[in-house]
């Protein structure tokens, strides 16, 4: 796994963090901008646009870093996943991701029903090396996509309750692996970014792999002992929602981070 994708990844599976409540009254948006560090050096940045109305979602994104660091490659990402908030389930209907690493291309469509996935699509095509768990139908059955993983109910009961907001657990099918991520409550401290200002609550994150992955591999073990990983999610202005606010994770190549410029309504 290179540093490049590793960003990515906290990316797409740390940032599109957005809570939501079973009572959906007004329409949100909110736009944020994450600057994105690795071994303490500015290398890029994270953009979305997250929207939930009449009990639907949508987030839209993008993700680049420039190369600074030897480790990290230039590349360009682009994210998009839309689907249905349902009593305290997430129902998605689709994610889709495109990338640019240096020369290489690549892109990753999937599709859900009742929240199954029924179709992947990837470029360069995905495949599996000798040694790897197989993934099978059950692995793609109620699952969240990478980012879609992190939008999910909270109790009107549980705003301003950091254990209410982290402690889950969410099973993820990123195209290729069967996942979950394990949240639970950390600490919280008041943070500031453009257009926000107030409490946030710190989850730290635990990886746990499941299929389509070999166990034997360096980076899988780093990962699945990996106790240090964290994301920081703060409430949407007066709502139930609460979203990314930064992220830590430490990879075997170094720490990637992101914190907060821009957290702002629309």
């Amino acid at each position: 796994m290179n540093s490049s994708y590793s960003l990515i990844l906290a990316a797409g599976l740390l940032g599109g963090f957005v809570y939501t409540t079973p009572s959906y009254g007004a329409d949100v948006k909110l736009v944020t901008k994450i600057k994105v560090a690795f071994l303490g050096i500015g290398v890029g940045k994270m953009n979305s646009t997250i929207s939930v109305a009449d009990s639907q979602y949508s987030i839209s994104g993008l993700v680049k870093t420039s190369g600074m660091v030897t480790v990290v490659s230039k590349t360009k990402a682009t994210f998009a996943s839309a689907g249905k908030i349902s009593g305290k389930r997430l129902i998605p209907h689709g994610h889709n991701m495109k990338y640019k690493s240096n020369k290489k291309r690549g892109s990753l469509r999937l599709s859900f029903a009742g929240g199954n996935v029924t179709k992947t699509s990837a470029v360069p095509a995905i495949k599996y090396k000798a040694g790897s768990v197989p993934v099978d139908g059950s692995h793609m059955k109620s699952v969240l996509d990478p980012v879609s993983a992190l939008l999910f109910p909270v109790e009107a009961s549980g705003v301003g309750n950091g254990r209410s907001v982290c402690n889950r657990t969410l099973p993820v099918f990123d195209g290729k692996a069967r996942m979950n991520l394990v949240f639970s409550y950390k600490s919280k401290a008041v943070r500031k970014a453009k257009g926000f200002k107030g409490m946030t609550f710190t989850c730290s994150v635990r990886y746990q792999p499941v299929a389509g992955i070999r166990p034997h591999k360096k980076n899988i073990k780093f990962m699945k002992a990996n106790r240090d990983m964290s994301v920081t999610v703060a409430r949407v202005g007066d709502s139930n929602l609460y979203a990314l606010f930064g992220f830590y994770v430490r990879t075997s190549k170094g720490v990637a981070s992101g914190s907060a410029a821009r957290f702002a309504l629309q």
